[in-house]
This record gives C-alpha cells, structure tokens and sequence, in this order.
C-alpha cells in the first residue's frame, strides 16, 4: 500500500499537476514543456519500478528501493508547500515552463534553459538504467566471501572506538585553539569556509571520526539507550558540525544510525524517523541563522532560543526554496558547451582525498565549486581554479559534466554494482560488524557525486583504523577474555 501511494504521489504531482498548470497557461509555454513532464513521468515510474514489481519483498534498505524513498522523504520535508498547493489554486509551483530565475541563467535564452531541463531529465532517466544494470550483472555473480576472521571480543571495540573518540576531542581542542576559541571559530563561519578549512583537512577528517566510532560501537551492539551511547552519539553530533560548519554531517550521521538500526530490527522506526525529521528541520533552519549572518562580528545566540521555532522553519523552507530557484543542475547543462566537460577532476580530487592541499594547492575540488566558479560566480574569468564556495549538483549531472554520456553509463553501473555487492555481505552477517557501517554509508553517500564518493572514503578509512586498533587492543589486552559470537554482540545471519 505505501508502494502504491509513493508512486501516486509522484505521478500526481510530477506528472498530472504540471500538465494541469501548462494547459492552463499558468507557465510561459513552451513545445519541450511535454517531454520535461513526460520525463519527469517515465523517471518516476522506472524509479518506482523495483518496488511496484518485487513488492513489500525488497524492504527499505534495498539498494534498489532506499534511493527513490530517501528521495521522497527528503521532498516532502523539505517542501511540505506542495502536497497542499493544488488545494489552495497554487498551480505556479508545478510549471515547468517558468523564466529561469538563477543568476547562472541570466544570460541563456528561455529555449536553452528549456532544453537543459529536458536533457537533465534524460541524463537523470539513463544514469538509473546503467544503475539497475549494474545491480542486476552483480547479483548474477556468485560472490564467495572469505570465511571471516574471528571478530575481536566486543571488549576490545568498544576500547578501540572510544580511544578514537578521544583523540577526536583531543583534536578538536587543538583546533579550536587554532581558530582562536569556539566563539570565534563559530564567528568565521559566517565567511566563506573554504579558504578558511584548506590546510586543516586532515585534523577536520580526525575530529569527524568520532562519528564512525559511533556507528562501529552501534553496529557491534552496544545498547542504544546506554549511557556510553548517548554521551559519544551526543558529542559526534556536535563535533561533526563544528568541525566544517557543515549542517547536513549531524544530519546524515543521525541518519547512518537509524539506518544501523533499521538493518538490525528488520523493520521500520517509524517515531524515531519522524523525531529526526524534527531534528532536521530544527538543525537546518537554527544553525543557517547562527551561520548565514555573514561578516557577523559576535555569535547570534539568541537564534537558538527555543521560542524562535518559527523562525527556524522560515530559515528553513527559504533556503529549500532558494536552492531549487537556482537549477544547479540546468546551469550546467544549459552552458556546458561554453565551458566545456571537467574531464574527471571531481573525481580526481576525491580520489586523493587524502593529499593535503598544502602540498597539492590546485588540488580537483568537487564539483560543486566549479559549478560556481563557472556558472555563477563566473569567476573562471580572472582565476583558473576555484576559490569560492559550491552550488552542489546531482551525480548524474556530475558524470555526464565529466565524461558525457558515456560517464554516466560507467559511473552508475560501477555504483549499482558495488551497493549490491555491500548489500549481499552485509546481510550475510545478520546487518552487524563492518560490513554493516559499510553498506549504511555505502547507501547514503555513494551517489554518484565526487563529495559523496570523498565521504564514504573517509568513514571507511576510519573503519579501517578502527579495526586495527581493535585486532591490537584485542591481541594484546583481552586475548585471554574471548567471548562468544552471541557475548560479544554479533547475531547470526538472519
């Protein structure tokens, strides 16, 4: 039933909606306006496709079902305006033949723009094809896993995990040393944050491993409501903001833990999504007021007030509005024969993420940051590399930016094929150890994008120290104290 209503929601309000609004010239009318809606419609069905076929049967983590819904749920959070527009006579939010009110726009001409909405909806239409077939050519091979070493006692996780919690705060007090204080490092965020953050990476990537250490103390079972748990979960929180400024990182971790839980229930936790969808809202509208009040000279407290809820919702769904406003993505594809293809450098700049910028200066940035830096900023004119901030884009939009059509077919099926590989070992171990964490990232930050590939680099290179640490901790302080599968919190394969 919710399948169904899923794929009604997108047909009515992606398909039936804005051909309603363009037969009533409520746009500025157009001949492409019915191949952007007919697209719109044909990638909402293929996207839904899985789940109306396979039923109930593939669940929510599914790699064929979590994208479509994870899309969905951040929709109608985001923009809950829409659901009730058609009632009230609001039919202009459903145009799809609207000027163009980006600034990157400015200078295209309304047919262009209209053509780079459609290609966006057919680049968007191919990189969900090459994914299902990359899924589907995986799922052909017969995977053998190696038999897995004996995990460490639980003991031994659990010590490693919160020796790197500590050396995050250790990392993070030397940090905000460096910025001067946590006031005023706060206060340098309502500058651009990248010039700020260049030299710092490394200490910003130890300071976040705090949330992977979490996740790894969830995903061996340690009790959810422990006080251990709610004091490292509540830190990780804090610490992966004031890190980089970046609100999404408590966001996304919240959500990696949900996901664990998800995995390890087997079911879906209803209250516990709709409290984080609460939380979401809260963090994206207050924290975007403490730090969009640019060149501020003090920290603005008192937008965190809890009587200044509503403001925190009006932060929050102008922005929302403000960002789809710009059409990233159309931006790109409306100039791309102007500035030509990346030819991978947001790829490459993930890959080698690990590279300190202070030896590598010009460094591949993602790909938001040229976006920017050519199509909004225009800054390409007096500076070859990007110093600004990013105007992010979809990973499609991405591959095709960086190799044309033929990235995005390689791309996607590359990442249909590993979520399907990470999904069958994961589940093969009951959705507990690292394999879990591995997949949970896996789903939320593989997405075809250089940013998402960096992110998942970095927690799964600090899973990897985590393991270490523990098959040492392990070996030299608990070899004697082993314990059984069933103590020390991993479940058998359900």
């Amino acid at each position: 039933m919710v399948i169904w209503a899923i794929f009604g929601y997108g047909i009515v309000y992606k398909v039936v909606m804005p051909s309603l609004a363009e037969a009533l010239g409520r746009g500025e009318g157009s001949e492409l306006s019915t191949a952007v809606i007919f697209l719109a419609g044909l990638n909402w069905t293929v996207a839904c496709l899985p789940m109306l076929v396979l039923g109930p049967s593939l669940g929510f983590l599914h790699p064929l079902a979590f994208p479509i819904l994870f899309a969905t749920g951040k929709e109608l959070l985001l923009t809950p305006v829409r659901l009730v527009a058609p009632f009230v006579g609001e039919l202009d939010l459903f145009t799809v033949s609207q000027a163009a009110s980006s600034p990157a726009l400015s200078d295209v001409s309304f047919d262009e723009v209209m053509r780079a909405r459609a290609a966006y909806q057919a680049i968007e239409l191919v990189a969900m094809l090459a994914y299902y077939t990359g899924y589907a050519v995986a799922a052909q091979i017969r995977l053998r896993f190696p038999r897995p070493r004996p995990a460490p006692s639980f003991a031994a996780v659990k010590t490693a995990a919160l020796a790197w919690i500590g050396v995050s705060l250790l990392a993070l007090i030397a940090f905000l040393r460096l910025r001067g204080g946590f006031e005023s490092h706060l206060v340098q965020l309502t500058t651009v944050r990248f010039e700020q953050f260049e030299s710092l990476g490394h200490i910003i990537v130890l300071i976040k491993i705090a949330g992977t250490a979490v996740l790894t103390l969830a995903c061996f079972g340690l009790q959810k409501r422990s006080p251990v748990m709610w004091l490292t979960t509540g830190y990780a929180l804090a610490a992966a903001y004031i890190a980089e400024g970046a609100r999404s990182a408590p966001l996304y971790l919240l959500l990696l833990l949900i996901l664990l839980g998800m995995m390890q229930a087997r079911r879906l936790p209803a209250t516990r999504l709709v409290l984080a969808s609460c939380f979401a809202l809260a963090v994206l509208g207050s924290l975007g007021l403490l730090r969009h009040d640019w060149n501020a000279e003090r920290v603005r407290w008192e937008v965190l007030r809890p009587n200044e809820h509503g403001a925190w919702l009006e932060k929050a769904f102008s922005e929302v509005s403000r960002r789809r406003s710009e059409e990233a993505d159309v931006a790109v594809l409306a100039r791309i024969d102007e500035i030509g293809i990346l030819g991978g450098r947001t790829y490459l700049g993930a890959l080698f993420f690990f590279v300190p910028r202070s030896l590598w200066p010009e460094k591949p940035r993602t790909a938001g940051a040229y976006n920017h830096h050519f199509n909004f900023a225009r800054s390409y004119v007096v500076s070859t590399f990007p110093r600004g901030w990013g105007i992010p884009i979809s990973g499609p939009t991405e591959a095709y930016w960086n190799f044309g059509v033929i990235g995005v077919l390689m791309i996607f099926f590359a990442v249909g094929a590993f979520l399907r590989t990470l999904a069958a070992r994961a589940y093969a171990r009951g959705g507990r150890g690292y394999a879990a964490a591995l997949f949970a990232i896996a789903l939320l930050y593989i997405d075809g994008t250089g940013d998402g590939l960096t992110r998942f680099a970095q927690h799964a290179s600090g899973l990897a120290v985590i393991a270490v640490t523990a098959r040492i901790t392990d070996a030299v302080l608990f070899a004697r104290r082993r314990t059984s599968p069933g103590q020390h919190g991993l479940a058998a394969p359900a």
